[in-house]
């Protein structure tokens, strides 16, 4: 009896053992495919697996499943929301001039210089390396961390911001772009942020969004998609004509002042309605006052 007893507990023992090697060899290999959490910051190379039942792996299959590249309650990263704006945006192109894209394509180059014949022809490269040496020659816009809200404020000069009282939701964003001043010849700045556009952008917004309209985009334009490449929400104050159908800027009152939508240099009304349809597409949120 005591003999049937021992070859029973050792039978049970290596059974045991069997099952353990078993899950040790399934947990092994099913670790070999879980995704990695970077816990570096930008540029970092340090990697943790991931463990089933950790909260970051639980947090990334969540968002795997909602598809939000964002916490803002509209992410414009977002894809799926519009045919029309997918086939249009390209994510790849970087709104600034950097090291990684400082040669241009042939056909952006003969279009950049086309549009300032006033400058003479220099080498490019020998400009841009003698400028990179001064100021960052790195795209700050490469990473966007889904866990946060990069939420932006674009406005605009258009009459219909005079009087609207949106100053305090404008102040509430983490990034405002406004502003029109004179070109100095000197300004005193933070050299290490300092960014240069990219002509290539330029021309990409002339050829996919503004399909040629006018001899190339506005100002309002070119900061509107910088903004959509760079951040995760974007809101859109004083652009477009006021309730009356007046076009003029917010600091004109006279009703001549929208004879520039007729010089052909921009086009007003294609732009107009370009921004339309990324509101329609909710990419963006426009406010218009009175």
């Amino acid at each position: 009896m005591k003999c049937s007893l021992r070859v029973w507990f050792l039978s049970v023992a290596f059974l045991l053992v069997f099952i353990m090697s078993l899950l040790f060899t399934y947990s092994h290999h099913s670790m070999a495919t879980l995704p990695y959490l970077d816990s570096g910051a930008l540029g970092g190379t340090h990697r943790v697996k991931l463990v089933p039942g950790y909260a970051g792996l639980q947090r990334l299959s969540k968002e795997g499943l909602s598809g939000k590249s964002c916490t803002c309650r509209r992410c414009m990263g977002d894809t799926g929301a519009s045919d029309w704006f997918d086939s249009h945006f390209d994510g790849n192109i970087s709104p600034v001039w950097t090291r990684e894209n400082m040669d241009l394509p042939p056909d952006v180059q003969r279009w950049w210089m086309m549009l300032q014949p006033q400058f003479k022809s220099h080498n490019t490269n020998e400009v841009l390396e003698k400028l990179f040496q001064i100021v960052p020659g790195e795209n700050p816009y490469r990473f966007r961390d889904p866990h946060q809200c990069r939420r932006c404020a674009v406005v605009g000069n258009s009459g219909n911001l005079r009087g609207s009282g949106y100053g305090q939701d404008v102040d509430g964003h983490n990034f405002i772009m406004s502003t029109y001043a004179p070109v100095k010849s000197f300004l005193r700045v933070d050299k290490e942020k300092v960014q240069i556009y990219n002509p290539a952008f330029f021309k990409y917004i002339h050829d996919r969004w503004t399909e040629h309209h006018g001899r190339y985009p506005s100002t309002g334009m070119l900061v509107l998609f910088f903004a959509l490449h760079v951040c995760d929400e974007v809101n859109v104050y004083g652009f477009g004509a006021d309730s009356r159908g007046n076009w003029h800027h917010y600091w004109e009152n006279n009703r001549y002042a929208g004879e520039f939508r007729k010089t052909g240099v921009h086009d007003a009304d294609f732009e107009a309605h370009i921004i339309d349809m990324l509101a329609k597409a909710s990419k963006i949120e426009v406010y218009r006052g009175n």
